[in-house]
């Protein structure tokens, strides 16, 4: 009996006009969704062809411009008893003050489809976000993207080398780098690169932007805890991660982790947020990032999201959370 939804929500700094484009316009549809046919009104098809010949072929359903697109999904394998047209995907932008919201809601699914399903959703609403923050310059490039999909499939085709959706999403990612897949981020810690001097390529914030940090830090009470990583390959990172920290301990935070990440982290800044709704300390990490004018990647429920991972392989080692830990904030090297 088909009764679990999928709902996979994602902040992406653009607005929601230009996210809509790459959900309505045939040609920006493909740059995220790879080898796709899809229709511009209410009742025509959408088709997304995958490279061991199979098809996800749904029909569209409903068209909100700027707001919602609607279709059915199903797929040609009769293997993945889901025929087509027999589970719904909704996808719903909403404005935010960093951009736009997106929440996708994948329905009439069973629990097992659901888990399987729910990582590909990940996967594609990434690439749909940096397709669309990119327009505005405001993201780092696909290709990164992409690369830490990529370092993520890798450790679940290692624990289980003949995963069906862990399979499609590998030759998904080949396909949108042209036939060359990325490199895959050795496990041990990198060795240290020179320190970065301040200016272009780093994260210097200057004291404007460092006090409108802390103003609105102070928002917290005293002694609210704060966990923070940073890329190990980068000085620039870890430079950055030492200003923010200086900045939260100044706004009387308490610092409960700063230190290297434990896996390879794409430019970029990210705040990832255990719950969703966030927390209210999280919340004032995200508003104080904007009152700073440091644009971030925000993610909500990643808590969910990590033990989702861990059922799917126990051999995941992307960034984890402690029970009571109710964020991180993982600073990459800075965009070009």
């Amino acid at each position: 009996m088909k009764t679990d939804v999928v709902e996979v929500r994602m902040r992406v700094a653009a607005h929601p006009a230009t996210v809509f484009r790459f959900l309505a316009d045939p040609d920006r549809f493909r740059q995220w969704m790879g080898d796709a046919t899809l229709g511009t009104a209410v009742g025509e098809p959408l088709t997304v062809r995958y490279p061991d010949g199979g098809s996800a072929i749904g029909t569209i359903e409903e068209i909100v411009p700027d707001k919602r697109l609607v279709f059915s999904w199903g797929y040609s394998d009769p293997a993945k008893n889901l025929p087509p047209n027999t589970s719904r995907v909704a996808i719903d932008l909403a404005p935010i003050p960093s951009g736009t919201l997106i929440t996708l809601r994948h329905s009439g699914l069973t629990r097992e489809m659901a888990r399987n399903h729910a990582m590909g959703w990940r996967h594609y609403l990434s690439a749909l976000a940096n397709a669309a923050a990119s327009v505005t310059a405001l993201a780092g490039s696909a290709v990164d993207t992409y690369q830490a999909a990529w370092a993520e499939l890798q450790h679940m085709l290692a624990a289980h080398p003949q995963d069906a959706e862990a399979l499609a999403l590998r030759d998904q990612i080949q396909t949108a780098l042209g036939g060359t897949l990325p490199p895959v981020a050795a496990a041990a810690a990198p060795p240290p690169v020179p320190a970065a001097s301040g200016g272009a390529g780093s994260w210097h914030l200057t004291a404007d932007r460092r006090a409108q940090l802390i103003a609105t830090l102070g928002g917290q009470p005293h002694g609210t805890p704060v966990w923070i990583l940073y890329d190990g390959r980068d000085a620039a990172a870890q430079e950055g991660a030492k200003q923010l920290g200086a900045a939260f301990t100044e706004a009387g935070w308490t610092i409960r982790q700063l230190d290297q990440a434990p896996v390879a982290m794409r430019p970029g800044l990210f705040l990832f947020a255990a719950d969703d709704p966030p927390s209210a300390a999280s919340q004032t990490v995200d508003g104080a990032l904007r009152a700073a004018q440091l644009t971030a990647t925000v993610g909500t429920g990643y808590r969910e999201f990590v033990e989702e991972r861990r059922r799917a392989d126990p051999n995941w080692h992307g960034i984890q959370l402690a029970p009571d830990q109710g964020f991180v904030l993982a600073v990459g090297r800075p965009p070009a």
